[in-house]
């Protein structure tokens, strides 16, 4: 606390803090950590489910109470192709590290899917056009398919919720979104080679998180995202181009968590006022100084958690003493911080 001898003679802020961190801890990567578990709702089953048949043999088969699910050996060159008398029962198709997967046929074959898994298959660069066929898919997982460098032109996966791209580093376009794709909760496109986000993007009326985290290609935010009002979860932390934010980013009027980190902003939008929910602000390593701080900073009356580590401040901004609900404040190495 005498580090901060600025912060020690107003009282009364500092009964409300319950953390001041202007040394050695780390603040904790994972407060804005969400739950990705997928909740898959009950299937009716016919009360005599059919033998699976298949042009080719399965290395591994469960049937469990209320779905039908297949997983794939790694050493899978391709996809088996199911008969259509029992390929409509299947709902969860995980092919996680299918290390020689190279491409998926034609998604019609399995058109009642509600799961699909393609996590760490490492070689996967093609997949077929009937993916946006899928009108009953709710979530679809591409994590660490490096080799994928573009998804279909557009999708309309009108049932889709979690999309996840974390880990597809030469994934560049990402594909425009039509209309009927507004159910979409979870976007992941977090240590991707994207540069630009579509403006179809405004269709994502549902959208609560989007995750950027390290999408060091990426130049800008566009302003039509803040059109998304339904917005919760932004993270932005890594995106080293990144040299501001929109001045539109107060229409994010439900917005909870904003981790901004390791970017280039030079200020902050005076629009930030008013994000009345906003709890969690995430700032460091961006080099602000003061006069980067608006006067409505102080306007964030639900902000509980702030960390301004690794930034120029010679003195605390004022406004950041308007803070009534503060309760962790983070300073770590603000090497020009005087008292």
């Amino acid at each position: 606390m005498r580090d901060c001898p600025m912060l020690a003679s107003d009282s009364n802020f500092m009964k409300r803090l319950s953390l001041l961190n202007c040394q050695q801890s780390e603040m904790d990567e994972n407060l804005l950590k969400l739950e990705m578990d997928l909740q898959l709702p009950k299937l009716k089953m016919h009360e005599h489910v059919p033998k699976l048949e298949m042009d080719e043999p399965l290395p591994k088969l469960e049937l469990d109470e209320h779905l039908l699910k297949v997983e794939f050996d790694e050493h899978l060159p391709k996809l088996p192709h199911f008969k259509k008398s029992t390929s409509m029962y299947l709902v969860l198709l995980d092919l996680s590290n299918c290390q020689q997967l190279k491409r998926i046929p034609d998604f019609d074959e399995v058109p009642n899917l509600i799961k699909l898994i393609l996590e760490d298959c490492q070689k996967l660069s093609q997949i077929h056009s009937t993916l946006g066929r899928l009108k009953h898919l709710v979530s679809l997982n591409f994590k660490g398919c490096v080799s994928l460098q573009r998804l279909s032109h557009s999708m309309g996966l009108k049932s889709l919720q979690t999309f996840i791209l974390s880990g597809c580093s030469n994934l560049k376009l990402f594909a425009e979104i039509r209309e009927d794709m507004d159910n979409v909760s979870q976007l992941h496109l977090d240590g991707t080679a994207i540069m630009n986000l579509p403006i179809s993007m405004q269709h994502l009326k549902d959208l609560t998180l989007l995750n950027l985290r390290g999408c060091k290609n990426l130049l800008t935010v566009p302003h039509v995202l803040c059109s998304i009002t339904s917005l919760k979860f932004l993270y932005l932390s890594g995106c080293s181009q990144i040299d501001q934010l929109p001045a539109n980013l107060g229409c994010l009027v439900n917005l909870i968590g904003l981790d901004a980190s390791d970017t280039s902003i030079s200020e902050i939008p005076q629009s930030i006022g008013f994000l009345k929910k906003l709890k969690v602000l995430y700032l460091y390593g961006c080099g602000l100084v003061e006069e980067a701080t608006p006067c409505d900073f102080g306007n964030l009356s639900s902000l509980q958690r702030l960390d301004l580590s690794e930034n120029n401040f010679v003195t605390i901004p004022e406004s950041i003493f308007q803070l009534s609900k503060l309760r962790e404040l983070c300073l770590l190495r603000c090497q020009k911080l005087q008292s």
